[in-house]
């Protein structure tokens, strides 16, 4: 899919302007058993990385400018496909989320911006806990809380989820220059 026209695209704040290129993770070790998938996430959380389920979704974040709510794909076009967004309509303008949309809700992981703030340069765990906070107040599922032993136990192979996102302490959010490029900061651990 072609990316928007310049003239098209929503300044947010600077340095992100919508439609992008979102962080692509990167491919990581695959995950065949539940002991090697939590000794995975052992080596991450003993780095002190954010690691965040990999939901089964479409990837896409969500701005809200001019009292609108978009969502984008990861492909740097608008997405197509009816989402419902009414919870976030109170969220005020100049905001832009990072998420996945599954069965016909978004769900954010991290905040990129919030009425005009960029949040791109604070580390990785504070844009994840600034979208959970973000969830309580507008009444949306926390589904990206941190990975642990238990949760691979209750998740892994289940359809909803592929496995984690591995995303290095501290790490800014970097818009990337095309869909296919992938970030050197996050990494995907997909169940096999």
């Amino acid at each position: 899919m072609p990316l928007i026209a310049e003239s098209e695209r929503i300044r947010i704040v600077p340095g992100l302007a919508a439609p992008f290129f979102p962080m692509r993770p990167r491919h990581g070790r695959a995950v065949a058993t539940i002991s090697g998938a939590i000794n995975i996430l052992k080596e991450f959380t003993e780095a002190g990385n954010t690691v965040q389920p990999k939901l089964n979704g479409d990837r896409g974040p969500l701005v809200k400018m001019n009292d609108r709510i978009m969502i984008q794909n990861r492909h740097g076009s608008w997405y197509n496909f009816k989402v419902n967004v009414r919870k976030f309509s109170r969220m005020p303008d100049g905001t832009c989320l990072d998420g996945e949309v599954w069965k016909g809700q978004f769900y954010p992981f991290e905040v990129l911006s919030w009425n005009f703030s960029s949040r791109m340069t604070r580390p990785v765990a504070e844009r994840a806990e600034e979208a959970e906070r973000l969830c309580s107040t507008f009444g949306v599922e926390w589904i990206f809380g941190p990975v642990t032993p238990g949760w691979i136990k209750a998740h892994f192979m289940h359809e909803a989820w592929e496995g984690f996102v591995n995303k290095i302490k501290g790490t800014d959010y970097t818009v990337l220059g095309s869909a296919s490029r992938e970030s050197e900061a996050w990494s995907k651990h997909k169940w096999v």
